[in-house]
């Protein structure tokens, strides 16, 4: 890495910039920006408009041209109006369910030595604000970009795409986009991301002996569940069921526990939560809880053939193994299979899943590799959504550029560039790569409990950011 006298002015200007970016990184967590009810002026819910208001009001402080594009999207805006070129940085403002377990405020954010917990200090407002300064210490040394530079931030990232397709249908699209959404040294390839439904319909559920009478677990489909809950009617045999499951847990280590209300009995099953694009980062807390419900026999002959099911053809595989899609290329590796919402009630099971496919495959060859094991055993699927994958060569000079610039700064020249199984803003424009901000062996708590950045990194980051801003949009390298 370069000594600290030779780098740029701007760069030696983000070191002075840090408790400001600090205190507006900490303004930003404050919302809680979990997509809730739409209302007025507010179409993905009040905490998420009050991130982009927050977010524009500190672009203007600085004197970029802010835009709220009809409450669906934003944007900052620096360089010459006129200018042709536009190169852009897409974030998100919007953040995951906080999920359970945590030691401290998911929406206050908490400053150590060292770090800043919070929810969204990882994914996604610690990169955005990492990216904004990187612009501000361009700004404050007096450079002047060759082209507009564009900040765009979507509001459900998390959960949709209407608010980035929006943008799209709305505004202009850059010539290059960087993503602060994912991996340094930079993500040449995502994977393609399904989500649909498994469903199984019931037919009239009998209402004596050993009744399940509901389900629920996750919050959200590219989550890994961390909790999960099973309410059963069990008559006279309450306490016996409750004793069973008790013994369950000890025998297994699973972290599912029975509480007894007269007749009914409430299974909680405890997981540890992850991204559902690295579920081997969590425990599914519905697989645990479907794996016990399995080894007890219901009244219903229809929830013992879907639980059943369950165990036979999902447990707790992580690429499709017994559905029918374990599939992989040799560019990204395996599918991902992730369980991420459970719901069941008298009139049906299901079971929202995330697929992440291999770069050079598509969701026919998922349909076709599931079709006779899902059909055959009465499930319907629903409400399915594709992403295809995007894939860019590792020899493309842009690619290249970052991974130099990635370089530089972190003194790491082993790791190569990455084809990833999540899911980011790049996949949504042409010519547009996820480039950090997780580092290379740092702990990952996205959408974990107790998320966190460390100082340091988002110090780090927003350097890189700022030279790879110098080089894509003033003049300093073709693209």
């Amino acid at each position: 890495m370069e000594h600290y006298s030779n780098q740029p002015d701007y760069i030696r200007k983000i070191d002075e910039l840090k408790d400001s970016m600090i205190e507006d990184l900490c303004s930003l967590v404050r919302c809680a920006s979990v997509r809730s009810e739409p209302v007025p002026e507010a179409p993905f819910g009040g905490e998420v408009a009050r991130a982009l208001d927050v977010m524009l009001g500190i672009g203007r402080r600085e004197g970029m041209r802010a835009k709220d594009v009809d409450h669906m999207c934003g944007t900052l805006e620096w360089g010459t109006e006129d200018a042709e070129k536009l190169f852009g940085i897409l974030c998100h403002l919007d953040v995951v369910p906080e999920g359970s377990g945590w030691t401290r405020e998911p929406f206050e954010p908490e400053i150590t030595e060292d770090r800043i917990y919070g929810r969204g200090t990882l994914d996604d407002k610690g990169p955005t604000i990492a990216a904004f300064y990187a612009l501000k210490a361009l700004k404050d040394c007096g450079y002047e970009p060759d082209r507009r530079i564009r900040m765009i931030f979507g509001l459900n990232e998390e959960t949709g795409e209407e608010s980035i397709a929006y943008y799209k249908e709305h505004e202009e699209i850059p010539d290059f986009s960087i993503v602060p959404d994912s991996d340094f040294p930079v993500v040449h390839g995502e994977k393609g991301i399904m989500v649909f439904d498994l469903v199984y319909s019931f037919g009239k559920m009998k209402k004596s002996g050993y009744h399940l009478l509901r389900m629920d677990g996750g919050s959200a489909a590219n989550m890994v569940p961390d909790r999960a809950e099973a309410v059963i009617d069990a008559g006279e045999r309450a306490e016996t069921l409750a004793a069973y499951v008790a013994q369950y847990a000890e025998n297994t280590g699973n972290d599912i526990r029975a509480q007894v209300t007269g007749n009914l009995v409430t299974l909680t099953s405890t997981g540890t939560a992850a991204h559902g694009a690295m579920p081997w980062k969590g425990r599914n807390a519905v697989s645990q809880l479907l794996q016990m419900l399995s080894t007890l026999e219901f009244h219903s002959e229809e929830v013992n053939e879907v639980l059943e099911f369950y165990e036979e053809h999902i447990g707790f595989d992580l690429h499709g193994e017994r559905i029918g899609i374990n599939l992989r290329d040799d560019v990204s590796g395996k599918l991902v299979f992730n369980a991420g919402i459970l719901h069941m009630d008298e009139n049906e099971f299901r079971l929202t899943v995330n697929v992440r496919v291999p770069v050079t495959m598509d969701d026919e060859m998922v349909y076709e590799g599931m079709a006779a094991i899902v059909c055959g055993a009465s499930f319907q699927i629903e409400n399915s959504v594709f992403q295809p994958p995007i894939y860019f060569p590792k020899e493309d000079p842009r690619i290249e550029k970052l991974v130099e610039i990635y370089r530089k700064h972190s003194g790491d020249y082993e790791t190569e560039p990455l084809v990833i199984g999540g899911g980011t803003y790049a996949r949504q424009f042409e010519n547009a790569v996820a480039f950090g901000a997780m580092y290379p062996g740092d702990p990952d708590t996205m959408h974990a409990k107790d998320e966190y950045v460390r100082i340091d990194r988002l110090v780090q980051t927003a350097k890189i950011y700022a030279e790879t801003f110098y080089e894509f949009a003033f003049g300093g390298t073709e693209r």
